[in-house]
Formats: structure tokens, C-alpha cells, sequence
């Protein structure tokens, strides 16, 4: 049941996302029209009554109710709410399709709800109030445990990644279940919802159209159709509609996860690895490449001017030059070693407070190493301390 468009925008062009307005399929309007049918129909009840039904004194009553709605209709923070709200369903959504288990990295038919007939007994005689989904996965492993014995599993690096994958699929199922135990908030729920329906039933009054001979702030025309009010009607109840239909992905809607089709192909995949696959591969031969370390590849006539206008990415300073000045080497400065004589006889000054040295750059008085000045202060009263 999922809706894939993914070829439709596969390349940027002029009105690309325009095209999918007109799709039917998972669209916004299959979801809205009957609530927007149902809005359009109560607006205009009120805007005929104002119209037609009251007299003077009662619409000015109108009036008065309506600029009053209009003005605290924007206290309702819907766009904060449901931001947050869409953003946690959606990825709560995602994790959800993440977690279903796969049976291409293992060679099993493992948790597909096919048992034979002492195994369903065996499952039904386990005495548990939970849900016993492992049970499968837990006779898995005890095989699996029995081949490596048995020398069927040779190598301990198989029977680790089989037990490995095993784990990770109960792991999946876990987090399913745990999907399925614990949703969003009801009290969240509730909230989001109750916000976007009083937000539009205060439209109702707060944006109809009034008398422009009353001079009142932003009803300088008269109009009979709410254009903008339709518009924030689809977009805000329409990210509502987004977090109904993403809340729980394992229903009948348009972009709900294909759960059957998923369950055929892991079986179908499944019977291939155990029977069909198993210890099969197909003759080894030299292909048409063979010795070639840097071989052409085939490209179609749509695909070669993709080729030439796409050069090999060296790294971002590839292209980077510099001037020869900066290019040059410089000397780096050096320290002269002392004699080892020298360094024996200052061994005995270690423990001693020693001199303060200070490198200047001038022409100060002082000895010479190296163009560098050697300044040596020696503290008063050495001899003292």
C-alpha cells in the first residue's frame, strides 16, 4: 500500500513537485475532503444567517462575537503543537519500519508464523501470560547449538554471526512489540487535537467576512468564500491527518508498510537459502575484464555525457597553489651542545636557585649564541640560599 514516487522526482526540473499536487493516491485531499466538505458547509450556514436570518440588532451581536474570536483565535499555539507532535510520530513512524527483521543475512526460516504441527504444541505447552514471539529464535539458537556440536557448523565465526543474527531479529521483534505496548502519549494525542478543532471552530465566527459599511479593521471588502481559511484549514488539519496516518504504519492506509507482502518475500527468501541457494554458485570463469586493472565499463548514449562531465574528486586543496616565496624552506634555528665536562660540573648547581634567563632579539649588552642576546640575571644572595 505504500506510495512511491521516487522516480517522479528523480531529477530537479521546472514544476516538479507541482506534478504530484494532481496525484489522488495518499494525497492530502483523499484524507481532508469530507472534513473540509463538512466546514464549508457550517461556514456558510453562519455566513447566511448573518447575511440573511438576523436583523440589526442581532448582527451587530454577530459582529461583536465574531472580531472577538478573530482576535484571541491566535493565543492557540496549533503550529508549536503540532510541529512537535508530527515530528515525534514521524520518527517513532521510521524507527517502526527499521525494526521490522529481515532473513537475507541468515539462512533460516526464522519468526514467519509457519509452524508445524508439534511445534505449535510445543508453543502452546509453554506455560507463560506473555507473548512468546522468542520461542522460535530460542529453538533457533538450541539448534543451532546442536549443528556446532555435531562439527554441521565448522568454524566458531559462523556459529557466532548465526547467533548474533538471531539476537538481532528478537531484538527487532522486541522493539515491535514494545511499538505496539507503548504509543505516543494519549494525553499528547488529545491535546494536538482538541488545539487544531478549537483553533477552526473559532475561524468559523472570527473569520467571516462582516459589513464593510461598519469601518471594522480588516473587512474593508466583502467577500462570500474563505480563501485563506481553507488554505491554513488544509495545511494545519492536514499535519494533523499526517500524524493520524503515521501513528500506526500497520493499517489499511495508502502509505501504510506492506506487512503481507513483507511476510511473503522473507518466506520466499527464506525457502531460497535453506534449499534452493544452499552450497550453490555458479562456474567460476574469466570475464571479459580479466587483467585489465582500469576497464572500460559500457555506458549507454544517455549516460556517457554524464561520464565525461564527471571528474574524480582528489580532495578539497588539490587545486590549491602557492607563491614561490611561501614555497621556500627556512633555516630553523639551532642549540649548541655543551661539552660533557661542562655538564658535570653544573650538576652540582641543579638543587641550587638557578639564573633567570631572558632571549632578546637587540643589540644589548650580552653573550652572542647564535644572533640571539643571552641576558643571564643571577639573583642577590645566592650564596645565602
Amino acid at each position: 500500500m505504500t506510495t512511491s514516487y521516487s522516480l517522479k522526482v528523480a531529477d530537479a526540473r521546472f514544476g516538479g513537485f507541482v506534478r504530484l499536487l494532481f496525484r489522488w493516491r495518499a494525497s492530502f485531499y483523499k484524507l481532508l475532503y469530507k472534513e473540509l466538505l463538512v466546514y464549508l458547509v457550517l461556514y456558510f450556514v453562519l455566513s447566511a444567517t448573518y447575511r440573511i436570518v438576523l436583523n440589526g440588532r442581532q448582527r451587530e451581536y454577530f459582529e461583536d462575537i465574531s472580531l472577538f474570536c478573530n482576535k484571541h483565535t491566535d493565543l492557540i499555539p496549533v503550529a508549536f503543537l503540532l510541529g512537535f507532535y508530527v515530528s515525534v510520530v514521524f520518527t517513532r513512524w521510521w524507527q517502526q519500519y527499521t525494526c521490522i527483521p529481515w532473513p537475507d543475512r541468515i539462512a533460516a526460516l526464522i519468526g514467519c508464523s509457519f509452524m508445524m504441527p508439534s511445534e505449535l504444541k510445543d508453543y502452546d505447552q509453554l506455560d507463560s501470560p506473555h507473548n512468546k514471539f522468542w520461542l522460535p529464535l530460542n529453538w533457533f539458537c538450541n539448534l543451532v547449538t546442536k549443528c556446532r556440536k555435531e562439527g554441521r557448523v565448522e568454524d566458531p565465526y559462523t556459529f557466532r554471526a548465526l547467533i548474533e543474527e538471531s539476537n538481532n531479529i528478537r531484538g527487532s521483534l522486541a522493539m515491535l512489540y514494545s511499538y505496539d505496548w507503548i504509543s505516543v502519549p494519549l494525553v499528547y494525542t488529545q491535546v494536538v487535537t482538541v488545539a487544531v478543532y478549537t483553533f477552526f471552530v473559532s475561524c468559523l465566527m472570527g473569520r467571516q467576512w462582516l459589513d464593510p459599511g461598519k469601518g471594522y479593521t480588516g473587512h474593508e471588502v466583502d467577500l462570500y468564500f474563505p480563501i485563506f481559511t481553507v488554505l491554513q484549514f488544509l495545511f494545519y488539519m492536514g499535519w494533523l491527518k499526517v500524524a493520524e496516518q503515521l501513528i500506526n504504519p500497520f493499517g489499511q492506509d495508502d502509505d501504510d508498510f506492506e506487512t503481507n507482502w513483507c511476510i511473503d518475500r522473507n518466506l520466499q527468501i527464506s525457502y531460497l537459502a535453506v534449499d534452493d541457494l544452499y552450497m550453490t554458485n555458479p562456474a567460476l570463469e574469466r570475464d571479459i575484464y580479466w587483467n585489465q586493472p582500469d576497464p572500460e565499463l559500457p555506458y549507454t548514449e544517455a549516460s556517457i555525457s554524464n561520464r565525461n562531465m564527471t571528474e574524480p574528486f582528489l580532495g578539497s586543496t588539490f587545486d590549491m597553489r602557492l607563491n614561490v616565496q611561501n614555497m621556500e624552506f627556512t633555516n630553523l634555528h639551532t642549540v649548541a651542545e655543551e661539552p660533557e665536562d661542562k655538564q658535570e660540573s653544573s650538576e652540582g648547581l641543579e638543587n641550587a636557585p638557578g639564573p633567570t634567563i631572558v632571549v632578546s632579539e637587540g643589540e644589548d649588552s650580552g653573550k652572542k649564541l647564535h644572533g640571539r642576546n643571552l641576558i643571564v640575571l643571577i639573583p642577590k644572595n645566592t650564596s645565602q640560599m
